[in-house]
């Protein structure tokens, strides 16, 4: 789809938002093997981007002037109510929670043939309690691997993340954010946060303990197999795990998410901010830091984000918490890293030091350390001259056994077909 380059925000442009429109660089719909967390978190910005479209057209941030108080209170006042109505929950819940349900646990789920799977879905308040569920049939005692388990219990928020970072990687190729997309990243961005401080461990000396909830199942199944027999012998609890969570503040995109909410949103009745970024050059730099889960305990991530004319690159460094293992990881993301005649490619590259996934139950084996990696090639066609502006795309590659956040944990080769569309 075409694609129109925004200047690199100076500092004397920080509070002044762009008019509307704005869109991503690419709305891509994806389909994969497994329908999987990184072809889902695509899937979802799409929608997502035609949703809050539909109701800009018919309720824009802005009815009237607001160049003087009165106008600015109802301003103010309308945007809240619609608010609470759509923007707040309704639009951001159904795009987070699907993620989080159906190309999290629901893909963990397919990878591993636990099959079939249902979803139940409640509206958010004030329409409904907010409940979501994954279900699918359970293999049974001896069924399932640990590793398995922690990989299911872990999905939901892995996916989460993996929408906020495809989120934040439009907003890095156009060096402006949108406030219906901010709204969304404080949302999956949050996702772990929310879920740690909302969930009290103590559950977990019930006779009955729902290991329905993502956090305890997780937690349990980490001590346990590390040789716990009680909560008294845990090496990692919840609190620790949120108080750690803490360094996810040190992500930029965060409280740029806020400020264009509150500020740009609410304030101003705009809709998009340009964030400022660090010049190096022609390159908008960025860092960030962030948290995340694995099948051998939690992880800090840093991030290296920069981006130029319409490319962006990102490398990913990611350090294991040594409660029980010691791992980690580099990943290394470039979209628009060639164009040729209209056509564009991107790739990734990753590089690890994980212990071994057990993902066969029956798996007995000595889990040593052990070096992996893969990569994979994504190729976009030129536009198709069609009355709808649309792409092809196609990519694969291969990686080894081991775990990359919203892909398959097995080894082999992978595929993914799709469109870029325009809206």
């Amino acid at each position: 789809m075409a694609w129109q380059a925004l200047s690199a925000p100076s500092q004397a442009q920080v509070t002044s938002p762009e008019p509307l429109p704005w869109s991503p660089s690419r709305l891509m719909l994806w389909y994969d093997q497994d329908m999987s967390g990184a072809a889902g978190a695509d899937d979802i910005l799409t929608l997502h981007y035609a949703v809050y479209r539909i109701e800009d057209k018919y309720l824009p941030p802005r009815l009237w002037s607001e160049s003087w108080w009165l106008g600015k209170a109802g301003g103010i006042a309308y945007r809240l109510a619609k608010g609470l109505l759509l923007d707040d929950n309704i639009i951001p819940y159904y795009a987070a929670v699907p993620q989080h349900e159906i190309f999290g646990h629901g893909f963990r789920a397919r990878e591993f043939g636990f099959t079939p799977i249902r979803y139940s879905f409640s509206p958010p308040p004030p329409f409904g309690k907010g409940n979501a569920m994954t279900e699918f049939t359970d293999p049974g005692p001896g069924n399932v691997s640990v590793d398995q388990n922690l990989a299911v219990s872990m999905a939901g928020v892995e996916a989460s993340a993996v929408l906020a970072v495809k989120l934040r990687g439009y907003w890095a190729l156009s060096g402006a954010m949108d406030f219906h997309g901010a709204l969304l990243y404080l949302y999956s961005s949050g996702d772990l946060g929310n879920y740690l401080s909302g969930t009290d461990e103590s559950f977990l000396d019930s006779t009955n303990t729902d290991f329905s909830n993502d956090m305890l199942s997780y937690v349990y199944t980490l001590n346990t197999q590390a040789g716990a027999g009680d909560r008294s012998q845990y090496r990692l609890h919840l609190k620790r795990m949120e108080k750690n969570s803490l360094i996810s503040y040190a992500d930029p995109f965060y409280w740029y998410s806020l400020w264009t909410v509150l500020k740009t949103g609410l304030w101003s009745g705009e809709s998009v901010f340009k964030y400022p970024a660090l010049p190096l050059g022609p390159v908008r730099y960025l860092p960030a830091a962030g948290y995340g889960l694995t099948p051998w305990g939690p992880e800090y991530w840093f991030d290296n984000i920069a981006a130029w004319d319409r490319t962006s690159v990102t490398l990913r460094i990611r350090i294991g918490d040594d409660t029980f293992r010691n791992f980690w990881g580099t990943d290394l993301t470039a979209v628009n890293i060639l164009s040729l005649a209209g056509a564009d490619l991107d790739f990734s590259a990753h590089l690890w030091k994980q212990p071994r996934l057990r993902l066969d139950p029956n798996d007995q084996g000595v889990v040593r350390d052990r070096l992996g990696g893969g990569g994979d090639v994504t190729i976009l066609s030129p536009t198709l001259p069609t009355p709808w502006p649309v792409r092809l795309a196609a990519g694969g590659g291969y990686k080894a056994l081991g775990f990359v956040p919203g892909e398959e944990l097995e080894q082999g080769f992978n595929w993914r077909i799709g469109l870029d569309v325009e809206l």
